[in-house]
């Protein structure tokens, strides 16, 4: 069985299971996994042009312990399924108006979504999927578009 994790919406009772796609995205999930040895607690906030999609662009220092360049782009898409995790990394100055870099976990919890930026349609490493909670956390990723604001996810191993 692959590796997991965790996704906890702080401030509720949701939290989803996902597994990794370690098959498909091997150097990505052996990465992330290794960043999160520490867990990351970040605010979550809602894609604007990608659709049902929440994202956490501010990863924390202490979860920052590889070189994000370094990663290839694995089991890309840039129309994932419900489900679906991605990361991107996008450096400094990459789009208009951008002026730091970004470390990018990408929650997708609805149909119809393509990652898009300013720039266009962007693919991305789809490295883990939710197989536990979907349901649920779908309906706290449509509150912080629509009631609450940014909410913060606390990502973790799951430790067998």
């Amino acid at each position: 069985m692959n590796r997991r994790i965790s996704i906890e919406v702080l401030g509720t009772n949701v939290k989803a299971i996902a597994e990794l796609y370690e098959d498909d995205a091997p150097k990505t999930c052996e990465t992330l996994w290794g960043a999160l040895k520490n867990p990351l607690e970040a605010k979550a906030i809602h894609a604007m042009y990608a659709g049902p999609e929440v994202f956490i662009s501010d990863f924390p220092e202490s979860n920052k312990t590889f070189d994000p360049k370094a990663l290839p782009l694995e089991n890309a898409t840039a129309y994932p399924s419900p489900g679906d995790i991605g990361w991107l990394y996008i450096p400094p100055h990459n789009e208009r108006g951008q002026r730091k870099e970004i470390w990018d976990f990408a929650f997708v919890y609805g149909r119809g979504v393509t990652f898009d930026s300013v720039l266009g349609i962007r693919p991305i490493t789809v490295w883990a999927h939710i197989v536990e909670g979907l349901d649920e956390f779908a309906v706290q990723c449509a509150r912080i578009r629509s009631d609450d604001g940014p909410k913060v996810l606390r990502v973790k191993r799951v430790e067998r």
